[in-house]
């Protein structure tokens, strides 16, 4: 018993060495923020130091740290796509460094390539949409100034109906009378009156035909038929009538020239004959 207590705490400190960060006194830097878009600290109280940056994205499974930059500066301005970083800032001086002190979460507040999470539900003419954040750091930090502009349009064989938009601050919007056919929808930010991020992904769905409309459409379809079976029938007996006309006129001139013969052909083509 003795035996195996010591050797799991002879373990325990070989695992607390390999994942123990050493530091040499150094003080770390101080009020590691974030400001829109960038990545703030002030320096400790140290002469002569440089600064260690280093990020790590949240969402990526790996979970590695990435070095970024080792200077003399006390600011990082990143770009949107460090969405969800996580930055981390140490002091160094030589082969000196101080712990690491750690920024809060990269969130749609401070890049400008968030966009609303859209579902969309059709029933009988009916559009369902349901918007969400991507986090709340817009609404936390702007409130009642954001609101989502709805861009709709119905596709009609490939070719897209005039836009239609909304604005709104809900999370729920209902779109009634749906006519029969794809209606698609997306949805951008509005941050104080200007678009803010990227539009959401495009949500489209298919509103099915009423029983009246399949009532009308194939009472219309039978109408067309009857017209074009109409039209045929009397262009079929009018080239019948033309044909059998020809006929019978081609054969009472032959009856009629009968005991004529050809004598001359003058120079104006006139045709001379003799019976």
């Amino acid at each position: 018993m003795l035996f195996r207590m010591i050797s799991y705490l002879c373990f325990t400190a070989i695992l607390m060495l390999i994942n123990f960060d050493w530091t040499s006194g150094l003080n770390p830097p101080r009020d590691v923020k974030i400001v829109k878009s960038e990545l703030q600290w002030k320096p400790p109280d140290e002469n002569n130091v440089r600064y260690s940056i280093q990020y790590k994205l949240v969402n990526k499974s790996e979970g590695e740290w990435q070095t970024l930059f080792n200077n003399t500066g006390q600011s990082f301005k990143f770009s949107d796509g460090f969405y969800r970083a996580v930055f981390r800032v140490r002091t160094e001086r030589g082969s000196n460094f101080s712990e690491w002190v750690y920024s809060p979460q990269v969130k749609c507040v401070n890049v400008n390539s968030c966009a609303p999470v859209v579902n969309l539900s059709m029933t009988s003419g009916i559009a369902s949409l349901t918007i969400a954040h991507m986090d709340n750091s817009l609404e936390k930090e702007h409130g009642g100034h954001l609101e989502f502009k709805i861009s709709s349009w119905k596709v009609e064989n490939g070719v897209n109906s005039e836009l239609d938009s909304r604005l709104t601050d809900s999370k729920h919007e209902i779109f009634n009378d749906l006519e029969s056919g794809q209606h698609c929808f997306q949805v951008q930010y509005l941050l104080y009156n200007k678009p803010y991020g990227r539009p959401s992904e495009l949500r489209c769905a298919v509103n099915p035909e009423t029983p009246d409309e399949i009532r009308r459409r194939v009472f219309l379809c039978s109408i067309l038929g009857t017209f074009l079976l109409l039209t045929l029938g009397v262009f079929h007996v009018q080239r019948i009538s033309y044909a059998n006309m020809s006929k019978f006129q081609q054969s009472k001139f032959a009856r009629g020239m009968k005991g004529f013969r050809l004598v001359a052909i003058d120079s104006e083509k006139t045709v001379y004959l003799r019976g």
